[in-house]
């Protein structure tokens, strides 16, 4: 997750940085830091250095937000230096510290300003070169500093394939996307399923709102688990970045840089030093790597499962992988040939037609416009297949009404589908995914991907097996899962 970092200024905040699960974490280049929020390793309880709920000591910035009631005006007062109001300010100001140096970081930052990814009522302190802390969802966001040293080290080149542990707010997961281009894939990884959820929303955000991100950025996708509980089949040598973004004990280093392909490159708090790290090119079998400190840092500490739960969850998924149902053949490339459609989702460019969405996100129950395309929803969903080619009044709407209980958390993975012939399916939407699925006839390759969550829920939670059952006889896909069934 995202993780809070000193501010500028090391010298007055020097001695007072300690806290608890959310400490603020020093970095003295010119001085940044994370922490990370509720982060802590279950093996390191009642050690001296195990964080303890009530600390004897909180930071400098924590004390000043409580004292400040948390006012912008009063802390930048209180904190002094150069306060940008706008994120070209902001931009021009890590220029002028030395944190941006390329034209490629400073562009990235241009195309995703950090208000994209702060919340309403944060927004006027979204430009301030410092940590903002999301209460309601427990995380911190970093200062822009950390994320434009961060995306220097990594030298991200077009097509890479990289790894964002901790993904938090999405601002760090979007700019390493943007860099990398449309040929390369990003990750990000979160222990919160409610923090992945909103990470999403935020990219989803970022690809609305701005057409250059949507159009030249890479694949993005989002993974609720513990970086230790990765698949190796799948992760293993697979990534050219890894950012890490909290500190990992020399211990498990080994199991986070052979994520990396050869030669490849990592960002790493290990101890009290940030680290550049690079797998050698010659450590295909083995694990070998340099390491090179940037500079004095204080992170808090990856979640360190114990290592029979390391072994306990790799031995689950590779028992899950056994029943794997088999996926349909995409009727994606069929229906819409070789045309560019994904650029197109969520896209105005090219749209003749506006789908009416209740948004689920907050509690103000708006309706939000997406724009789309004929051709796409006509080849991808028997439903606007039908609704456009009728002669009738409605075919001749520039917008379609979607049913309410279909709200935008459960149709966006739908229009995703439609457009990209991939979802993000998880237990909060797989039953109204299904529904959604019938209702506007989408191809079948859509409905797997909702069999295939309730197939895990079965396997994963002995206890749902009854209720997973009824849910799959309703739709007719209780077959896979009787024979499953543990």
């Amino acid at each position: 997750m995202d993780h809070q970092y000193s501010g500028e200024g090391e010298d007055r905040f020097q001695g007072s940085e300690q806290s608890a699960t959310n400490s603020e974490a020093s970095f003295s280049q010119r001085s940044v830091g994370e922490s990370v929020a509720g982060q802590h390793s279950p093996e390191s309880e009642g050690s001296d250095d195990a964080p303890s709920e009530f600390p004897e000591r909180i930071s400098l910035r924590h004390l000043l937000t409580l004292v400040t009631n948390n006012n912008p005006n009063v802390l930048r007062a209180f904190l002094g230096g150069e306060s940008p109001q706008s994120n070209e300010e902001l931009v021009q100001y890590l220029k002028r510290n030395g944190s941006i140096s390329s034209k490629k970081v400073e562009h990235a930052f241009q195309v995703l300003p950090r208000d994209l990814f702060v919340p309403e009522n944060q927004k006027s302190q979204a430009f301030d070169n410092y940590p903002l802390r999301v209460e309601e969802l427990g995380f911190n966001i970093s200062a822009p500093e950390m994320y434009a040293v961060a995306l220097e080290h990594l030298k991200i080149e077009e097509g890479d394939r990289i790894l964002d542990i901790g993904c938090g707010s999405g601002h760090l997961t979007c700019l390493l996307a943007f860099m990398a281009g449309g040929s390369g894939l990003v990750r990000g990884i979160e222990l919160s399923r409610e923090i992945a959820e909103h990470c999403r929303k935020n990219v989803e955000l970022a690809r609305f709102s701005r057409p250059e991100f949507a159009q030249n950025a890479a694949e993005i996708e989002i993974i609720v688990s513990n970086v230790f509980f990765l698949e190796e089949e799948i992760h293993t040598n697979a990534y050219n970045r890894v950012y890490c973004g909290a500190t990992c004990p020399v211990a498990y280093l080994n199991d986070i840089v052979k994520l990396l392909q050869p030669g490849g490159l990592m960002i790493c708090p290990i101890g009290d030093k940030l680290y550049v790290i690079k797998r050698k090119e010659s450590s295909t079998d083995s694990v070998q790597y340099s390491k090179e400190a940037v500079a004095d840092v204080r992170f808090g500490n990856l979640v360190i499962p114990s290592k029979y739960d390391i072994l306990r969850e790799r031995y689950r998924k590779r028992m899950s992988s056994r029943f794997q149902l088999q996926q349909p053949i995409s009727s994606f490339e069929s229906a819409l040939g070789f045309q560019d459609v994904e650029s197109l989702f969520m896209s105005s460019e090219r749209s003749d037609i506006s789908l009416l969405v209740l948004d689920d996100s907050n509690s103000c129950n708006e309706t939000i416009e997406i724009p789309s395309h004929k051709f796409v929803l006509s080849a991808r969903s028997g439903h606007f297949r039908a609704l456009f080619q009728s002669q009738m009044k409605d075919s001749k709407n520039t917008t379609v009404h979607i049913p309410t209980e279909f709200p935008w958390s459960v149709f966006r993975e739908c229009l995703r589908y439609i457009y990209t012939d991939k979802a993000y399916i998880d237990n909060n939407n797989c039953i109204q995914a299904l529904e959604c699925s019938r209702f506007y006839d989408i191809p079948e390759g859509f409905s797997y991907l909702c069999e295939e969550q309730l197939r895990k829920r079965a396997l994963a939670a002995p206890n749902d097996v009854a209720y997973v059952l009824a849910i799959a006889h309703h739709y007719a896909y209780d077959r896979q899962l009787e024979r499953d069934r543990p």
